[in-house]
C-alpha cells in the first residue's frame, strides 16, 4: 500500500519535486571558472600595450566585426597609420595554476587550499595574471620557477605554479584617416603598440 498522497497518480508531482530540489541544490555551487568565451572590453593584453596611433607594417584587411569571416570594412597598406581606439581580449580556454600549500592570493587575499585550482584568465605582463577564484576576478603575481630560490620559497607566490596556459584572442578596433572603423586580430601587422619601447 502506498503512502497517502504519493500514489501512482502523484508520480508526476513527485518527479517535479525531485527536479526542483536538484536544481536548487546546484544553484549554491561555485562555478569552476568564468563563462567561456570570456570577453574583456577595453583590455590591452601585455604590459605597456597601448591604444593610440599605430603604424601599419604589413598590408592588412580590416574586418567589419570581430570575426575572421566578417566582411572587409577597409584595407590598410604599409606605411599607413591608424588610430587604435580600443580592443577586446577574449579567453577561449581557461588556464590553471595550483599551490603546493594553502596560500592567499590577489588583492582580496582569497584563501586557496593546496591543490585547489587557481583559474588563469590571461597573463597581463611582468609575471602578473588575471585570475578567477570562487567567482572573484583578481590579479596575482606568479613568478617563473627560476625566480624562486631557497630564500624565497617560503613566500606564497613561490608556492604557486602554472599548470595549464590559457588561450586568448585579441581583437583591436582601428580607425583609418577617412574615419572608417573596423577590427583586426592581426595586431602583429602594426607598430607603435608598446609604450615601453
Amino acid at each position: 500500500m502506498s503512502a497517502p498522497g504519493f500514489g501512482i497518480r502523484d508520480s508526476g508531482f513527485a518527479l517535479l519535486v525531485v527536479i526542483v530540489v536538484a536544481a536548487c541544490g546546484r544553484t549554491g555551487t561555485q562555478q569552476a571558472g568564468p563563462p567561456l568565451p570570456f570577453d574583456e572590453d577595453g583590455a590591452c593584453p601585455f604590459q605597456c600595450c597601448t591604444y593610440r596611433e599605430w603604424s601599419v607594417e604589413y598590408p592588412t584587411d580590416i574586418r567589419s566585426d570581430r570575426r575572421d569571416a566578417a566582411p572587409v570594412a577597409f584595407h590598410v597598406e604599409m606605411n599607413d597609420t591608424v588610430n587604435a581606439t580600443t580592443g577586446v581580449v577574449t579567453t577561449t580556454k581557461i588556464g590553471r595554476a595550483t599551490a603546493s600549500r594553502d596560500v592567499r592570493v590577489g588583492a582580496n587575499h582569497l584563501l586557496v587550499h593546496a591543490g585547489e585550482p587557481i583559474y588563469l584568465i590571461r597573463n597581463v605582463g611582468g609575471g602578473d595574471w588575471k585570475i578567477w577564484v570562487d567567482g572573484v576576478i583578481d590579479r596575482q603575481y606568479i613568478p617563473s620557477q627560476g625566480y624562486c630560490t631557497p630564500d624565497t620559497q617560503s613566500s606564497d607566490e613561490c608556492a604557486i605554479k602554472v599548470v595549464d596556459q590559457p588561450v586568448n584572442v585579441w581583437w583591436a578596433q582601428v580607425q583609418n584617416t577617412r574615419g572608417e572603423t573596423g577590427w583586426t586580430r592581426e595586431v602583429d601587422h602594426f607598430g607603435n603598440i608598446d609604450a615601453c619601447e
